[in-house]
């Protein structure tokens, strides 16, 4: 009897083992993995990257990160959203919007941290290294998950990081930026959220709605909030509740998803 008991255990104890394997696969975050290190003038440049949302067919997605001295700049590749979306970025004139719908990736150096003249000076760096970036960027790069019970292997070339194709000494426009199928999620600097909804089977944003805003936590920490007014579009809603369901799978450009980063709440008027 007490043999049988154990068997049931254990088997029990495997089974819910499984169960949080499959349900939170990134209990514990990978770490950062070195790709490539520039000694450029002024200071180290270093790009590192990191698997993330494993797939049980071994594969996971990847979050490259671009340091400089120490600093983690903002690098978007607004070829894998959507050029187009930028027009309904109303901070953005309409010359640095022809120059970031490139297909590589744009970097932002703070102005606050790094002046005009070392932002040069890195782009050169980068520039005159180019052959060493793009030698690192063919690798395959690893990741544990679940405590070693999940293993993937992911192929760096495809997401191309070498390729920058455009340096700002700036501070990014976008806040943060999410994409699923056929919506792309913009969240603006100054915090206005805007939901852009593309027919099917094309690129092209049929419409840009004005979402809401981000609000600071009710008590002061915390999440901030993500107040999010109801959307009807061909007859569909898009209200918090269905933002809430999609923040469970959408990743934005720290690579967490919007529940995480956000507390998706509906407007005052209708909180109950």
């Amino acid at each position: 009897m007490m043999s049988m008991i154990m068997t049931v255990l254990v088997l029990f104890c495997a089974l819910l083992l499984l169960m949080l394997v499959l349900m939170f696969p990134e209990v514990i975050p990978v770490r950062y993995q070195l790709i490539a290190r520039l000694d450029c003038p002024d200071g180290e440049f270093v790009i590192d990257v990191r698997p993330y949302n494993p797939s049980l067919a071994g594969t996971a997605f990847l979050d490259i990160r671009y340091r400089y001295r120490g600093v983690v700049l903002t690098g978007i590749s607004y070829n894998g959203y959507d050029k187009y979306l930028l027009k309904y970025l109303h901070q953005v004139d309409p010359e640095l919007r022809e120059q970031i719908t490139r297909s590589g990736f744009t970097l932002y150096f703070p102005p606050e941290q790094f002046g005009a003249d070392e932002v040069a000076r890195v782009a050169a760096c980068i520039n005159a290294n180019q052959w060493e970036l793009e030698k690192a960027s063919y690798k395959n790069i690893f990741g544990k998950f679940s405590f070693g019970l999940v293993s993937t292997r992911t192929e760096l070339s495809h997401y191309k990081p070498h390729e920058i194709d455009l340096i700002i000494c700036a501070n990014s426009p976008i806040a943060d930026l999410y994409s699923d199928d056929y919506l792309t999620i913009i969240i603006e600097r100054e915090g206005a959220v805007i939901l852009l909804i593309e027919p099917a089977g094309t690129k092209v944003p049929a419409e840009a709605f004005s979402w809401g805003k981000v609000l600071p936590p009710r008590f002061g920490f915390g999440r901030p909030r993500l107040e999010l007014n109801p959307v009807i579009f061909n007859g569909e809603t898009y209200d918090s509740q269905f933002a809430k369901l999609l923040g469970r799978h959408t990743y934005g450009l720290n690579r967490r998803t919007i529940n995480q980063n956000y507390k998706v709440v509906p407007p005052v008027s209708t909180d109950r």
